[in-house]
């Protein structure tokens, strides 16, 4: 919750927009069995793992930019985004047009604290040119 607070979102927005959630309790002893099969990810992620792993059966969608979280969750078959992939999947459902999906993924790139290069840009530039 840190983040949205950091961002300024408010649950209510979320709700608005039509995303649901959940908060998780994660002992810390339980997510050390993790370390070994993942030990390049720092705490905060394994925890992610952790919750995404032990709500398998639900597929709960994982929402991270961290790399070498999301090669961990794709690794184990689970269902993972990133702030481009949320984007595509907003203007796919319709809920803003074209003309807005550039400008988000344009503000996105140049005012986020995302590191990317120029090389990165030109290809998602590339794949917005794909997107219908």
């Amino acid at each position: 919750m840190a983040e949205l607070d950091v961002r300024g979102i408010e649950l209510a927005d979320l709700k608005a927009a039509g995303i649901s959630w959940r908060t998780f309790e994660v002992d810390t002893a339980a997510i050390e069995g993790l370390r070994f099969s993942a030990p390049h990810l720092q705490q905060t992620d394994l925890a992610v793992l952790f919750v995404a792993e032990s709500q398998r059966p639900e597929r709960i969608m994982t929402l991270t930019d961290d790399l070498a979280l999301r090669v961990a969750l794709e690794t184990r078959h689970l269902p993972v985004a990133g702030s481009f992939g949320i984007l595509v999947r907003a203007y796919s459902e319709g809920r803003f047009g074209r003309q807005e999906l550039v400008r988000h993924v344009d503000q996105l790139l140049n005012q986020s604290s995302l590191h990317v290069g120029r090389g990165f840009r030109a290809y998602v530039h590339s794949l917005l040119q794909q997107v219908p």
